[in-house]
């Protein structure tokens, strides 16, 4: 059974390139490769904004407290299922609609903007959910791995990913690779199974 499983919908893939365009101009993507458009109304906040509050790890955060960015580990560490609500300001976009359609199938956390630069690569790893792709801006350089299956994902398509197993993603292409990635909520199951795997 593959890793990666393309889904049934069809998205507006200039409206998301569109809205790409203003998201990038209201944060700053290059700090940690991505920004967040959902985000915790009722838990704590990111110093620098809603945008950062669920952007890369729920564990540990990056703030700007002059130059360079620091990492800062926080004490109340966040979940997948706190991010229930969209960034208010972010509400007349089109990604917006795309946020509601999955809502009606999937259990969703945060949803986020996601970049890889020429020659950049993620590190070998699993995450306790798994994520929905849809690719707004690809290269032909632009992989991702999962159980050492190499898959491409094309712009204009939603897939599921089983990021639960072993994955990487890489861009050897020239141009900046842009995807939207929603984490769906963890189940019990997937959660013991995460943690376990770390307590060896």
């Amino acid at each position: 059974m593959s890793a990666v499983k393309r889904l049934d919908y069809s998205f507006d893939v200039e409206q998301l390139q569109s809205d790409l365009e203003v998201i990038l101009q209201v944060g700053d993507i290059n700090r940690q490769g991505q920004l967040c458009l959902t985000y915790c109304p009722h838990k704590r906040h990111h110093p620098n904004g809603k945008l950062y509050q669920g952007a890369g790890s729920l564990i540990k955060r990056l703030v700007l407290k002059g130059e360079p960015l620091e990492w800062e580990m926080v004490d109340d560490p966040l979940d997948e299922s706190d991010f229930t609500d969209f960034i208010p300001d972010l509400k007349h976009l089109y990604v917006y609609q795309v946020y509601n359609e999955l809502k009606k199938q999937f259990h969703i956390g945060r949803m986020r903007i996601v970049t890889l630069n020429p020659t950049q690569c993620l590190s070998w790893h699993k995450d306790v959910s798994q994520r929905i792709h849809i690719p707004i801006e690809q290269n032909f350089g632009s992989m991702l791995v999962v159980d050492d299956q190499v898959h491409k994902l094309s712009v204009g398509n939603t897939y599921l990913v089983n990021t639960t197993l072993m994955h990487s993603a890489f861009n050897g292409g020239f141009e900046p690779r842009f995807n939207l990635l929603t984490s769906t909520v963890p189940t019990e199951q997937e959660k013991r199974d995460f943690f376990e795997l770390y307590e060896k």
